[in-house]
């Protein structure tokens, strides 16, 4: 069977290759804070919501009694109104997945959004998490989103972006982009090969899908979306 690969577990895998055949066989799976649960939670409607916005559908009445989401809304179209306003010159998808068959392994990975013209296309991300953009741009989840398109889109390189919208509790929201380049994607693909090639290493991992396989693993392998992630959790009585 193939290995189905994802950011977060190239990650790991970079960071960690034992951690990573106990997470891939679903030995173990790493804990969630309950506060962190809830940001989950926030952002798995938070992006609902932005789905349904762009699919034309009324979102008013769903925000009237969540103010958090209804913030965060409100900084995303009134700073990043491109992702909202219909062009002829330009195609959008949402929640896109890209995958690439690299020898026998599936690489894999979903962008919030996708903006395609006749000179460039553009990633846009979104979340509620704070990062650093020291820690963003090498990030497995801003180069392999990158080298994924590249690879299987017929723009160059240099004509695409990934642009992260970090949505704040603050009055603005934060906003990091990152271009490309074929000297990146060459580069990228060395790392991807110095990572991969540690599955070729005898460790008597098991790649089949365990039958009782936890939630969090199936979600870390791509298996599982981050809704249906999310609805697994138990609830914590307080």
């Amino acid at each position: 069977m193939h290995y189905y690969l994802n950011e977060n577990l190239l990650n790991l895998l970079e960071k960690d290759p034992n951690q990573f055949r106990k997470v891939y066989q679903g030995w173990v799976a790493p804990t969630i804070p309950p506060q962190q649960k809830e940001r989950l939670e926030l952002g798995r409607q938070f992006h609902q919501i932005i789905r349904q916005h762009l699919m034309g559908l009324p979102v008013d009445s769903l925000l009237a009694n969540y103010p958090q989401l209804k913030h965060w809304v409100n900084q995303l179209s009134q700073n990043a109104p491109e992702i909202f306003e219909r062009s002829p010159e330009n195609r959008k998808t949402w929640d896109e997945q890209i995958q690439v068959m690299y020898s026998d392994i599936i690489l894999s990975s979903t962008c919030d959004l996708i903006i395609r013209n006749y000179q460039s296309a553009q990633i846009i991300d979104w979340t509620v998490y704070p990062i650093h953009q020291e820690y963003l741009e090498n990030s497995w989840h801003t180069q392999l989103k990158l080298y994924l398109l590249a690879d299987t889109d017929t723009y160059l390189a240099e004509e695409i972006s990934l642009t992260y919208w970090l949505l704040t509790d603050e009055v603005s929201p934060k906003c990091l982009r990152f271009g490309y380049s074929q000297e990146q994607h060459d580069a990228f693909k060395d790392r991807l090969e110095a990572t991969l090639s540690q599955l070729r290493e005898p460790s008597g991992i098991n790649t089949s899908t365990p039958t009782d396989q936890d939630p969090l693993t199936a979600f870390l392998q791509g298996q599982l979306s981050a809704k249906d992630y999310v609805v697994s959790i138990p609830e914590v009585e307080l």
